[in-house]
């Protein structure tokens, strides 16, 4: 993920989601946020339907821990490069990091309290005013993960799993909680009732920043140790990117 791109269709997030004050008018406040940002996303992929091969296929990223806005849109825009800048739409979900490597801690607080905002996005999204995706995947990075498991977990007690039906969910090196990540795999890959059409998990046994969130996190098993031994609805080093030539870090992650 650390090529950088300059993309053609690239829709830049306009608000940074940061639900830190954790208040009522706070909330409200998110919502708004969350309103306004979809809204703005529907009226640019319209504007752009005359140019893409398909206006209707929105690939959406989420940023892991310590990433800056400008790193966040670096990684979407060459996501948007590889998948084909005219097939699909790109946005990324922009919550707020401390971009710091002393506060991963204030992170994954912050990725915690996300969750219910991006199950909202998502639900707005979904929604048939101004412009009606047809195709919303997701890719999610490092601590991202836990934005994405969360919110799937949201999703599951309030019965709203709908808003991720028929996505492929990309898993890229995820800085999550082993037995809540499976737990949310399974609910949207159920073999009677699969939600998602594909979960593919991306990981490196030799990433070092994995690891050291491990120990971060005392007794809590960090996802990317589940999958080699298999979740049957996991695919490892699937296909489904093979496109694209992950650019390694010296951490590789």
């Amino acid at each position: 993920l650390q090529q950088m791109a300059q993309p053609k269709v690239y829709i830049e997030p306009k608000n940074q989601i940061n639900p830190n004050h954790d208040n009522d008018e706070d909330h409200e406040y998110l919502k708004g946020q969350i309103t306004d940002e979809v809204s703005n996303l529907k009226k640019q992929s319209k504007r752009l339907k005359s140019s893409l091969t398909n206006h209707e296929h929105l690939v959406i990223f989420i940023h892991g821990f310590n990433n800056s806005e400008l790193q966040m849109h670096e990684r979407a825009g060459y996501l948007d490069s590889k998948l084909g800048t005219d097939r699909v739409i790109t946005t990324a979900f922009n919550w707020s990091s401390y971009c710091s490597v002393l506060k991963y801690s204030k992170d994954q607080k912050t990725a915690t309290k996300c969750a219910r905002y991006f199950a909202l996005y998502l639900e707005e999204i979904r929604k048939n005013e101004i412009h009606v995706f047809k195709k919303v995947d997701i890719v999610a990075h490092s601590m991202g993960n836990h934005i994405l498991v969360k919110s799937i977990i949201h999703c599951y007690k309030n019965k709203k799993l709908n808003v991720f039906q028929a996505s492929n969910i990309i898993a890229v090196a995820p800085d999550a909680e082993k037995e809540e990540y499976m737990a949310a795999a399974n609910h949207l890959t159920n073999d009677d009732n699969p939600i998602v059409s594909k979960w593919v998990h991306y990981w490196n046994s030799w990433d070092l920043p994995l690891v050291t969130s491990k120990f971060a996190n005392a007794k809590l098993s960090k996802a990317k140790l589940s999958v080699r031994a298999g979740a049957e609805h996991i695919n490892t080093w699937s296909d489904y990117f093979q496109s694209i030539k992950w650019e390694k870090s010296l951490l590789a992650h």
